[in-house]
């Protein structure tokens, strides 16, 4: 969990408490939502529900688009059953960087959440229209050399290790990014 974001939402919530009472009851229960999600992620090694990821990504995109004022847009696809179970944090990471990595000032972000029963599994898809990314920064990903996604990196050695896969990562610069996984 990122400081900064906890710092960031507290500094959000503090104004509105004055300002829009209402709209700081409902920033702080997002915000209750995204902390209990995180803490009780407890173990990353134990499967939750899918379901409990994607109120995680509620969350968090909640408290962000209070942050943001209209800047960022969002939509989650579920194509499966809620219930089935993921190693916890295996998605919110993806959208929590495209908020922190992505946005391009002034500019309306919009970000997309695709989770799709196959044949043999789920197939998970977070693109968004942000800044994009070198191919060079993707390769620094990919070989875990990019310090500022601690995340992502978390991400991607728990889906060598449970599941014997790989990130995918296209991107453009100024076009976005598009992630996505198997498992």
């Amino acid at each position: 969990m990122n400081p900064h974001f906890i710092f960031n939402t507290i500094s959000s919530i503090m104004p509105l408490c004055l300002n829009s009472p209402m709209e700081a009851y409902s920033l702080l229960e997002y915000f209750a939502e995204y902390l209990r999600g995180n803490l009780y992620a407890g173990n990353l090694h134990s499967h939750v529900p899918l379901q409990r990821e994607i109120d995680l990504i509620d969350a968090f995109l909640s408290i962000e688009k209070i942050r943001f004022k209209g800047l960022i847009e969002s939509s989650i696809y579920l194509d499966c059953d809620s219930n089935v179970p993921i190693l916890p944090l295996m998605i919110e990471p993806l959208v929590e960087n495209c908020v922190v990595h992505a946005r391009v000032s002034g500019e309306i972000l919009q970000i997309s959440v695709s989770i799709v029963q196959e044949e043999s599994g789920l197939f998970v898809e977070v693109e968004d229209n942000g800044a994009g990314m070198s191919e060079e920064n993707i390769e620094d990903i990919y070989q875990m050399n990019n310090t500022n996604s601690f995340g992502l990196s978390n991400v991607i050695k728990r889906l060598r290790l449970y599941y014997q896969e790989e990130l995918s990562i296209v991107s453009e610069i100024g076009k976005g990014t598009k992630i996505s996984f198997y498992i």
